[in-house]
């Protein structure tokens, strides 16, 4: 996984993935996120935000081995808030074979808070349809929007980026992540049966 924050810019958040265990099968992604604007860089004017993404699909004989999603309806994560982990704004990112190699598709992550005393280990099944996705670049949904090339994507991630008045610690556990059709879907189209 490749993993970046505004420090890679001079700013003072970083992010960290814990690798899974055999008793913990699953990856952490955790950091402190920072509004404190770098000294020494007068251009750098937005800073508080963290992720981490899939590294960049291997070279072939053929060129790149892009994810082709078209098959599939949804992108299904699991997830959950880590007990005591302060409630963050997650974004799930994908990022394809596009010419600018700033823009990003992203989805918010939603997930539900855990309460006291309810039970479970806290696990939630996100599916969120692939014509969600919204195009952004630098983090601003851009008012041209176009078609997302789901034939060609080369990284899924997900950050933490709460805005101007939101700075801190983060966490989200993460079990999988996986392309997914419901029982009546078969990519955008919908199963026929006779």
């Amino acid at each position: 996984m490749r993993i970046g924050s505004d420090r890679d810019i001079g700013g003072h958040s970083w992010a960290r993935l814990r690798d899974p265990t055999p008793d913990m099968p699953y990856t952490t992604f955790h950091g402190r996120t920072s509004h404190l604007l770098p000294r020494d860089r007068p251009d750098v004017a937005r800073v508080g935000y963290a992720a981490f993404r899939s590294p960049d699909p291997e070279m072939n004989l053929f060129g790149r081995d892009y994810w082709d999603t078209g098959l599939y309806r949804y992108l299904s994560i699991r997830a959950r808030l880590p007990k005591d982990a302060p409630v963050r704004r997650f974004m799930v990112n994908v990022q394809t074979a596009g010419i600018v190699k700033t823009d990003l598709f992203q989805h918010r992550l939603y997930l539900k808070t855990p309460r006291p005393g309810q039970g479970g280990d806290g696990w939630q099944d996100v599916h969120i349809p692939w014509a969600s996705f919204v195009l952004t670049n630098n983090g601003r949904v851009l008012s041209q929007q176009m078609t997302m090339l789901r034939e060609r994507v080369r990284s899924v991630g997900i950050s933490v980026a709460d805005g101007p008045t939101v700075e801190g610690l983060f966490a989200l556990d993460i079990a999988w992540f996986r392309m997914w059709n419901s029982p009546v879907s078969l990519g955008d189209s919908e199963r026929i049966y006779f």
